[in-house]
């Protein structure tokens, strides 16, 4: 049992007069409301028209233009303003290899569509492997180990570090 509300009345609302209010509904349709002299009625006026009707046909002919030439100005400023967007979300896609192909292998109607994880993967692999593979002194180090024949060796040492390099720099994997 509740015996104080949680929200106090206004100061003063116990002095104003209490007026009756008077409602009576006839039907779904209809409402009177009484009250300190003044009547409300509300009814529903049924219509032949429906809700759902297109109201281009009760439009005139100028009007219709002129919101047409409106919608189809924003359409296209729409398109032209992605117009970058687009382009560059292509260019990614085509990049990455993903193509939209019609497949008829292993059978007519194959999906075609390979997980974008795996292109991630595989970029992240050769992002991170690169300096291995291709460090800033070169791809290739020599080492002479003998001695004796320190000019002749160093010789073929540069040489074969040359070639070596440009070997795998132009090989294509």
């Amino acid at each position: 049992m509740i015996d104080k509300g949680l929200y106090q009345a206004p100061q003063g609302i116990q002095q104003l007069p209490q007026e009756a209010i008077e409602i009576e509904i006839e039907d779904p349709d209809a409402v009177h409301i009484k009250m300190d002299g003044m009547e409300i009625h509300m009814e529903s006026k049924e219509s032949s028209d429906d809700f759902d009707a297109n109201l281009a046909e009760y439009i005139d002919e100028s009007a219709l233009q002129s919101i047409v030439g409106d919608l189809i100005g924003d359409y296209d400023d729409d398109i032209a303003s992605r117009r970058d967007w687009i382009r560059a979300y292509v260019d990614g896609l085509e990049l990455l290899g993903l193509k939209i192909e019609e497949r008829t292998d292993p059978w007519p109607g194959a999906c075609g569509v390979y997980h974008p994880l795996l292109s991630e993967a595989l970029v992240k692999f050769q992002a991170e492997t690169i300096m291995e593979i291709f460090p800033a002194a070169g791809p290739a180090r020599t080492q002479v180990l003998d001695c004796q024949a320190m000019r002749l060796r160093r010789c073929t040492m540069t040489r074969t570090q040359k070639d070596l390099r440009r070997y795998l720099s132009l090989q294509k994997t």
